[in-house]
C-alpha cells in the first residue's frame, strides 16, 4: 500500500494528536535548553564560589586549566559559565534580559555585548523589509 492510500478515518483525532506533538516538543525543547542554561549557570557559580577560585583569584589560570582538563570543558566555556555567573546571580535575571527564547548562544552574546541577531518579520515595499532590522530582499522570504 503506497503512502497516498492510508487513510485516516478520523481527521479530528489526528489533528488533535499532532498539536499534542508538537506542544510536548516545544515545552520539552524549551526544558532542555533551560537544563542547559542552569547546569552552566552552576557550574559558574560553583567555581565563584569556591574556596581554591577564591584563594588564587587573581592568578586563576592554572586553576581552570586543570579543572579543563579534568572535566573536559574548555577553559574559555568555563571563563564565560563564571562570567554569567558573576554578572548575573541568579537564573531568572539573564531569562528577564533577553528579548528572545532562552539559549546559551543567546546568554553568551549577552555577557559578550553583541547585539542578538533579528528574526526577521518581512513586509512588502519595493523589495521585503524586515519590520524589526530594516534589512532588505529582493525575493520574498
Amino acid at each position: 500500500m503506497k503512502n497516498k492510500d492510508i487513510i485516516i478515518p478520523d481527521d479530528e483525532k489526528l489533528e488533535h494528536l499532532i498539536t499534542e506533538i508538537k506542544s510536548t516538543r516545544s515545552v520539552k525543547e524549551l526544558d532542555s535548553k533551560m537544563a542547559i542554561i542552569e547546569g552552566r549557570h552552576h557550574i559558574g557559580k560553583t567555581i565563584l564560589k569556591h574556596e581554591l577560585y577564591k584563594k588564587w583569584k587573581q592568578g586563576t589560570g592554572d586553576l581552570i586549566a586543570r579543572i579543563s582538563k579534568e572535566t573536559k570543558i574548555s577553559a574559555s566555556d568555563l571563563y564565560l559559565y563564571i562570567q554569567v555567573a558573576k554578572t548575573y546571580p541568579e537564573i531568572s535575571a539573564i531569562i528577564e534580559k533577553l528579548s528572545s527564547k532562552p539559549t546559551w548562544t543567546s546568554i553568551r552574546r549577552l555577557i559578550e555585548g553583541k547585539e542578538e541577531k533579528c528574526k526577521h518579520d518581512w513586509h512588502k515595499i519595493e523589495a521585503y523589509e524586515c519590520k524589526k532590522c530594516s534589512a532588505l530582499r529582493r525575493t520574498k522570504p
